[in-house]
């Protein structure tokens, strides 16, 4: 039983209660100070347990970004990859070409020259 009109701030007067009444203000009382004990309690616990939310969520993000990271330098490196084996094939039928041209230049070297010897004798 809680009496709403009691008050603890009136000193000059006297009240008169019964002992039982006296013991159950007590009992409320007490009850309401372990009430708000507990009560601030769960408020900085409350508290931490966001601050931890808070840290582990953020550790979550740095996963995230560095995966999102990783990603991008793999689709880098792949278009790194396709650049180079682009150049190589430019390359190698530049220099198959080259090469199809010196046998020819040497054919031609070797006929003229042959020609000439069949011209000359």
């Amino acid at each position: 039983m809680s009496l709403l009109s009691f008050s603890q701030s009136v000193t000059n007067n006297l009240v008169c209660i019964p002992k039982e009444t006296a013991q159950k203000i007590a009992q409320d009382l007490i009850k309401k100070d372990l009430c708000d004990s507990t009560l601030a309690s769960t408020q900085f616990e409350n508290i931490l347990l966001l601050r931890k939310i808070k840290y582990q969520d953020d550790v979550i993000i740095q996963y995230f970004n560095k995966e999102e990271l990783y990603k991008n330098n793999i689709n880098n490196y792949q278009e790194q990859l396709k650049y180079k084996d682009l150049i190589i094939g430019t390359q190698s039928k530049s220099i198959d070409k080259a090469k199809r041209q010196t046998r020819w230049a040497y054919i031609s070297s070797g006929a003229a020259l042959v020609l000439y010897v069949f011209i000359v004798r």
